[in-house]
């Protein structure tokens, strides 16, 4: 084999470790700005019809849900109340609240094993806010007929060098886990926690400045939940069908850490070790 021909072979073999290992998000994995960015691997945590964000106070009002992070999340959850609860999380100071529609195979739910979140900025990392305290937010579309954009939702499987995919595969190989992806909004109006449709005080922004109706840059979250199948047949969502998946939020993170950790992994990336940003799992 020629020099040329073994060094070109050898460069595509690292590109395919490298993604393979990395985040759902082929953007993620690629980009040159791929460091600046922090980590939080957070358990299943607990199951039921509740939405604190579209239906507070009204308990089991909700399509079912699959809560990770806060241990205490519920249609009663309140700000100070998700403070004080304990979290699923390999960071104790994660104390938000996660939440995804459970998902059935063949009219079985599927409980998730666990979810990495990624909080991260593609571009204008210099500009990254933390959240502020109680934000709210959703993404996705509850009410889909058709497969979502790949810049909120997509599969694939765990471990796999596999670029978005907009429809679940078959079969993932060698027995990989399939894994569903959630990407949120990641421009704020600067002033509103929340909205009425939970949406538009939010924006998506992904490769792009932010917009004027919305100037304040967040860390982008993404959401890379992994569930005890490889196939991705037959599947639909507590709220509808396949294409129905949405995510929810509420950050009741320590603040005080959530700062650290955004000034630090994503702002100037001046950790201390990769184990501040990227910590093992718990």
């Amino acid at each position: 084999m020629k020099p040329t021909v073994f060094l070109l072979v050898v460069g595509m073999c690292l590109i395919t470790i490298i993604a393979s290992s990395s985040s759902l998000d082929p953007a993620l994995a690629t980009s040159p700005v791929n460091k600046a960015r922090f980590t939080v691997i957070c358990k299943f945590s607990h199951r039921a019809k509740d939405d604190p964000i579209v239906f507070p106070g009204l308990k089991g009002a909700s399509h079912s849900h699959d809560f990770f992070a806060n241990r205490s999340t519920s249609a009663n959850s309140t700000y100070s109340g998700l403070r004080t609860a304990r979290t699923t999380c390999n960071r104790d100071e994660d104390t938000a609240a996660y939440w995804l529609p459970t998902l059935y195979q063949d009219g079985r739910a599927l409980t998730p094993e666990s979810t990495k979140i990624y909080y991260s900025s593609l571009v204008d990392r210099a500009k990254v806010k933390a959240f502020p305290r109680n934000l709210r937010m959703i993404t996705g579309d509850t009410k889909a007929t058709s497969p979502q954009s790949t810049d909120i939702m997509s599969w694939a499987c765990q471990g796999t060098d596999i670029d978005h995919r907009r429809e679940p595969p078959d079969s993932c190989p060698g027995g990989k886990h399939l894994a569903l992806s959630m990407r949120f909004p990641n421009c704020w109006d600067g002033e509103h926690l929340d909205s009425a449709d939970h949406k538009s005080h939010m924006a998506h922004s992904n490769r792009q400045p932010c917009p004027s109706t919305h100037p304040v840059r967040l860390p982008r979250i993404v959401m890379d939940t992994k569930y005890p199948t490889s196939k991705g047949t037959r599947l639909t969502f507590s709220s509808g069908s396949r294409y129905t998946g949405h995510a929810d939020f509420i950050n009741a993170w320590h603040q005080r850490e959530l700062q650290r950790l955004v000034r630090r992994c994503i702002v100037d990336r001046t950790r201390t070790s990769d184990r501040l940003c990227n910590p093992p799992p718990n």
